[in-house]
């Protein structure tokens, strides 16, 4: 596996590109609007939140994609130790099937998809500036104005063969008795038929008063472990070779 450098990125001031959605549900943003009561609002994202922008070049291979049904029972017959799986549920749009894993204070968002031109880029090619600012749109503008925001990107191997792409960000932001926050990491692999992202972050509830606690509840190196884990639970139904 060849493995690229993680890029952290210096704020710049960008207007936020919202990416269709389907999990990654507008992305890994958790805010909490409730002064009093720290609540947080957590939306699954999805695969196409998380696809490349439309200048990403394809790999979709020459197999045909599988259908809905497929996904749902791939989906469906994915165990992963420790966690708890919700149902399988085909999306609102397109043929996108999605499944929710929880345990140990995280959650992992699954979504499953018949690679596209838009969402199966090549995961091992250069990262341009369009697309870098399309991985960055998953977040709120008031995540990317923040100047403590980390945002990182890169190639890793989940499974031994298998070189998937990664994006994990961070950001906390307290004011005026309110608080927004994100704290997530996407796994993106696809064998140039099918797709499949997972986005990892704490489980849904209050949010803590400081970035310390709240990236606490799940740091970089945990977030890439539990991804890797329910991965591992897809593996053999996907290329390696993708």
């Amino acid at each position: 596996m060849r493995l690229r450098p993680f890029h952290t990125l210096s704020l710049i001031t960008a207007t936020c590109v919202v990416a269709v959605a389907a999990a990654c549900g507008g992305g890994d943003d958790t805010s909490d609007p409730a002064p009093d009561t720290g609540s947080a609002e957590t939306a699954a994202p999805s695969a196409e939140a998380t696809s490349s922008s439309a200048s990403a070049e394809a790999d979709t291979g020459a197999d045909d994609g599988p259908t809905v049904d497929e996904l749902t029972a791939l989906a469906s017959d994915a165990e992963v130790a420790g966690f708890e799986a919700g149902e399988a549920t085909p999306g609102g749009f397109g043929d996108t099937v999605s499944v929710t894993y929880r345990g140990d204070g995280v959650e992992a968002f699954v979504t499953l998809a018949p690679c596209d031109p838009f969402l199966c880029w090549d995961l091992d090619g250069e990262v341009g500036a369009e697309h870098e600012e399309n991985l960055r749109s998953n977040l709120a503008p008031v995540h990317l104005e923040n100047p403590d925001l980390v945002f990182e990107y890169g190639n890793v191997e989940p499974v031994p063969g298998y070189e998937a792409f990664s994006v994990y960000s961070f950001s906390f932001v307290a004011e005026g008795g309110s608080k927004a926050a994100t704290n997530s990491y996407r796994l993106i692999y696809h064998d140039g038929a099918k797709s499949i992202t997972i986005s990892v972050q704490p489980e849904s509830g209050f949010l803590p008063d400081t970035a310390e606690e709240y990236q606490s509840e799940m740091d970089q190196s945990t977030g890439e472990a539990v991804a890797g884990d329910v991965f591992a639970a897809y593996a053999e139904a996907f290329d390696p070779a993708g």
